[in-house]
């Protein structure tokens, strides 16, 4: 090999690639149905303490939408219900819907965001009130309260990844630039699974806060199995220096039988 080859080759390892919405380096296609429950954490006073676990269920409705559904029982007694509807194949937002429930079932508060081209219209409603908004959050960016989805649709980690995502809670946007750092290999139930380390560096654009890539930093890590399989979910663990979520325990302590 020659040195010009190398210094190319080496170029192109480094340079990332671009990811814009619907550009055909990221499909649900692959996404199956599923229901798994993840344990959460935060690190607090140097003790990683257990807060609410989380439940995902992806449902596909007729052959265009995805709905990723999430439910989480603070121990305030209130329960969050999170449902996100994505383009099947490019995982382009359509809409977002959270529900708060009180222990006797009566809805608390709802906020519905739906998004286009040009931005989204959401509508929250609670204490009687209904307020409407809009914004520039659109359906050309990923989002990023869900990232793990469309990072385990990529198959190509031969260099970082950049995309623009989104948080609806913080109406704010992001750049993100993901990178593969490491492998391992994680033995389950007798099977050998092959796992990406993939640590995310976030730029918030509004007012340009930087989140260091790492699990021990703001940014965090999401520990993703190379392959698909019907009896694991594809991101196992997410991790920043205060916060981890997990579908097997490493931080998070573990829960009584």
């Amino acid at each position: 090999m020659s040195a010009s080859t190398l210094l190319l080759m080496t170029a192109l390892a480094s340079t990332p690639l671009v990811v814009t919405m619907g550009d055909g380096n990221i499909s649900g296609a692959e996404v199956k149905p599923y229901e798994y429950r993840w344990q959460q954490c935060a690190l607090n006073e140097g003790v990683w303490t257990n807060g609410s676990p989380l439940t995902e269920r992806a449902t596909v409705i007729g052959d265009h939408v995805l709905r990723i559904a999430q439910t989480s029982s603070p121990q305030t007694g209130v329960t969050s219900e999170v449902a996100h509807y994505l383009d099947r194949m490019s995982l382009a937002p359509i809409r977002s819907e959270v529900r708060f429930v009180g222990p006797d079932g009566a809805t608390l508060a709802k906020r519905n965001w739906t998004f286009g081209e040009d931005g989204y219209q959401a509508k929250i409603s609670q204490g009687g009130q209904e307020v409407e908004k809009s914004g520039t959050l659109s359906n050309s960016m990923y989002n990023a309260i869900i990232l793990g989805v469309p990072l385990a649709a990529i198959g190509d980690w031969n260099r970082p990844v950049t995309m623009t995502g989104f948080m609806t809670q913080f109406d704010a946007t992001y750049a993100l630039t993901a990178t593969q750092t490491g492998k391992e290999v994680i033995e389950i139930g007798g099977d050998e699974v092959a796992v990406r380390w993939i640590d995310v560096h976030w730029i918030h654009n509004e007012i340009g806060d930087v989140y260091p890539a790492g699990p021990d930093a703001s940014g965090g890590r999401y520990w993703i199995t190379e392959q698909s399989r019907t009896d694991l979910p594809r991101v196992l663990r997410y991790k920043t220096d205060t916060y981890a979520i997990e579908f097997l325990p490493q931080f998070c302590p573990q829960e009584e039988e």
